[in-house]
Formats: structure tokens, C-alpha cells, sequence
């Protein structure tokens, strides 16, 4: 049995389905042809958001040894991969030299 349609409001669909209501702007956003890449514009922004998360995620000086380093370092690589995966290239915000990053003058 399909669902009746019924008209409540210009702005809303309803479907004669318990809680099924669907704003008009969305239905028409479905229909809408998603891009296979980020614009530039986007791609910037990632970049930015990630250079604040990879400064959240080294900022903090503790052991080593303990899960939550272990756990960060891992994230921090996977953030990084991301990055280099979006963009075509290393990420901008880490600089390395022979020993590991290295921190810009």
C-alpha cells in the first residue's frame, strides 16, 4: 500500500506515516546532482580545519607510553593522509625534516 500524500502546508509534505515529514527544500535538494570533488573554496576550508585539529591533537605533552598518546598519534596520521588524499599534496601546516617535524621560522 503506497502513502497518501496529503497537502498541510506549503512549506511541508506529510505523509499519512507516523513522524514522516518532509520539508520541501530537502526533497528538491535530493534531486540535485552531487559533485565528485570539493571546490576550492571547500578544499581551503578543510585544510584550515584540519591544521586546528592537528594542533589540538600534538599540543598536549603527555606520556608516550599511554593509550591516549598512542590514540592521537594514530588520528594525527590518519588526518594527514586525509589531507594529502584531498589536496595532491603533503599538508602545508607540517614541515619535515630528517628526524620528523619540524617546527617553521
Amino acid at each position: 500500500m503506497r502513502p497518501q500524500i496529503a497537502n498541510t502546508q506549503k512549506s511541508v509534505l506529510k505523509y499519512n506515516l507516523p513522524g514522516a515529514a518532509i520539508p520541501l527544500t530537502e526533497v528538491a535538494m535530493t534531486r540535485h546532482k552531487k559533485s565528485k570533488q570539493l571546490s576550492p573554496a571547500e578544499i581551503e576550508r578543510f585544510v584550515n580545519d584540519a591544521e586546528r585539529l592537528h594542533k589540538t591533537l600534538v599540543r598536549p605533552l603527555i606520556s608516550p607510553s599511554s593509550d591516549h598518546y598512542r590514540a592521537s598519534v594514530k588520528l594525527n596520521q590518519a588526518l594527514l593522509k586525509a589531507v594529502e588524499e584531498v589536496t595532491g599534496k603533503p599538508a602545508p601546516f607540517v614541515r619535515w625534516n630528517s628526524t620528523g617535524p619540524a617546527k617553521v621560522a
